[in-house]
């Protein structure tokens, strides 16, 4: 991955972060999300256990994605079910791996604990190139490699969403009532065009613009990590402050 300029990235439990850190964080939202609900934005931050944070030099929030781990009971054993919920950088910090890197450090402290998998939502193809560029199988995917994963992804996303998740389409149907990425932000260049993965997100994600999100499965064991997975996380100076995770 490309370095970028120097970030501080922490994880930390939500119930630490201050008033101030809250509106930050609602703040940097709002510079790249439209129709943005503070009310609907602190009720999801209260519903997550962790946040990532990236910092610049001078300590200014430059980036963060909130997170959630629970049990999921299914075919007669007990899964982990991480769920990635808001999530943004700001341009100027998206060449550094510091946010690819705290995830991996994330995963990888939750591994000895039994099956665990990512359940990932995107409004936008950055966040769903994530997952080529770090998995080797995931759900849903151009190359068709991860289907097996469909049937739970399904079981999942329809216990934690109800009547939002379209099973047919595999996406959160909003209908342009939730936030969406502002244009600048979902514009996507023609040198990302040219990936496949990209593509097959636009493709399967045709609502993206109004803020439909596609719902995502990947297995977080190290089997499924790529090298430049294993390289960023080998790498990471994340700080993680819950010493109970």
């Amino acid at each position: 991955m490309p370095t970028g300029p120097a970030i501080a990235a922490a994880i930390r439990p939500v119930p630490q972060l201050a008033d101030t850190e809250r509106e930050a964080m609602l703040d940097l939202h709002c510079r790249h999300y439209a129709n943005v609900s503070p009310r609907q934005f602190a009720a999801d931050l209260a519903d997550k256990h962790w946040v990532i944070e990236l910092r610049e030099g001078q300590g200014r929030l430059v980036g963060f994605s909130t997170l959630r781990l629970d049990a999921f009971p299914y075919q007669g054993r007990t899964l982990r079910v991480v769920f990635s919920g808001d999530t943004i950088v700001d341009p100027a910090a998206r060449n550094t791996p510091a946010l690819a890197a705290s995830f991996g450090v994330f995963f990888t402290r939750l591994q000895d604990g039994g099956e665990l998998y990512w359940l990932l939502i995107c409004k936008g193809h950055r966040t769903y190139r994530f997952l080529p560029v770090f998995f080797h199988h995931f759900f849903p995917c151009c190359t068709g490699g991860g289907d097996s994963l469909r049937p739970l992804r399904d079981a999942i996303a329809q216990a934690r969403f109800g009547p939002l998740f379209d099973p047919a389409r595999g996406v959160l149907d909003l209908r342009g009532e939730r936030d969406r990425l502002r244009p600048e932000d979902a514009r996507v260049p023609d040198g990302h065009r040219r990936d496949p993965h990209t593509r097959f997100f636009l493709e399967a994600n045709p609502g993206y613009l109004r803020g439909d999100e596609l719902v995502c499965l990947a297995p977080l064991a190290p089997w499924n990590l790529r090298p430049a997975a294993r390289r960023v996380i080998a790498g990471a100076r994340t700080v993680w402050t819950d010493a109970h995770a």
